[in-house]
């Protein structure tokens, strides 16, 4: 199984496997990016749950919101329950310029496991999962959904949360940030939407203490957490920031009220063709649309060099620029 190739400080990341529970685990490799010549490895295995012996007879099982957790889960060394548990599996590595994650591990530059998390991007399913169903989150945060009541979801989507608990960090369909800012898209239940909306964030610091990502409810805070929100008229697919203006790529919702199913299934199988949304960074305001023959890909979006390309849904790979710019073409 491929991993992504991350590139810290002129080093040269990249992983390879399935699950550490399967086929001997996961490996985290450094490379000299010039020669290819390994600097540093690591093997991420996991052992498989033992057995514990029966509990006496008066033990009554601890019970949370959901489910009756019996003893076995306080006693094994993970504390997995049905919503946490130990383990890796294979996605995108990414940094936030001191370490490398993968998923919710935590490497430092010599491919070595530290014992606790930090700050960053990840996804609750995996960063190229284009699937979009309702547990699958981007979110800046440690990765620790250790111990609460309920399934995530059942939190994270309800915009005020629920269960005495919220995801306290930035959180939706995708984002785009940078230091100080996080641009990001979230649907709309009951509604059959998406609003895009922008919320302020701590700058990554390499001893910023780990907390968990869900945090107690309190009367002082504010959910969501967002500067400003704005309901958006496509099923977005990617976005990305440049300068001061976002733009979002995605297939045209149908005109409400949505009770024509066709038109929806239409939307989301992109035969509706495919839109480009360009919105200001400061307010949402709108500032231009364009129609495009097909949607992007899931993350299909990337800027460079003052141009925007595509991967596109049809094959074909779009590249726009600046009306003098001879270099952008589209090529399959």
């Amino acid at each position: 199984m491929s991993g992504s190739v991350l590139v810290l400080n002129g080093v040269a990341y990249a992983a390879a496997g399935r699950s550490s529970y399967l086929d001997g685990g996961l490996w985290l490799c450094a490379l000299d990016p010039q020669s290819g010549r390994l600097l540093h490895q690591s093997r991420i295995r996991s052992e498989l749950p033992g057995f514990l012996p029966p509990p006496s007879q008066d033990r009554h099982a601890r019970q949370i919101v959901q489910n009756a957790t019996d003893y076995k889960t306080f006693q094994a060394p993970d504390r997995s329950d049905a919503f946490s548990m130990d383990g890796a599996l294979l996605d995108v590595l990414v940094s936030d310029g001191w370490s490398v994650y993968l998923r919710q591990l935590r490497f430092d530059r010599q491919c070595r496991l530290q014992p606790t998390g930090g700050r960053h991007l990840f996804s609750t399913s995996a960063l190229l999962d284009d699937a979009e169903n309702h547990r699958s989150h981007w979110v800046i945060g440690t990765g620790d959904f250790s111990r609460i009541p309920v399934a995530y979801s059942w939190i994270a989507n309800q915009f005020g949360g629920a269960y005495g608990s919220y995801l306290a960090r930035p959180y939706g369909l995708m984002l785009a940030f940078d230091s100080t800012n996080v641009w990001g898209v979230r649907r709309v239940y009951r509604r059959n939407g998406y609003v895009l909306f922008h919320q302020m964030q701590q700058p990554f610091t390499p001893d910023e203490p780990p907390r968990p990502d869900f945090q107690p409810k309190r009367p002082d805070v504010k959910l969501p957490p967002w500067t400003w929100s704005t309901a958006l008229p496509l099923h977005p697919r990617a976005i990305v920031r440049a300068g001061n203006v976002l733009v979002l790529g995605g297939t045209p919702l149908p005109e409400p009220p949505l009770a024509d199913s066709d038109e929806l299934a239409a939307c989301y199988e992109r035969r509706r063709g495919g839109r480009l949304y360009v919105a200001s960074t400061e307010n949402g305001q709108h500032a231009a649309t364009l129609t495009l023959p097909a949607p992007p890909v899931w993350d299909g979006l990337a800027v460079a060099d003052r141009r925007l390309v595509i991967a596109a849904a049809d094959g074909i790979v779009r590249c726009f620029g600046p009306a003098s710019d001879d270099k952008c073409e589209s090529k399959p």
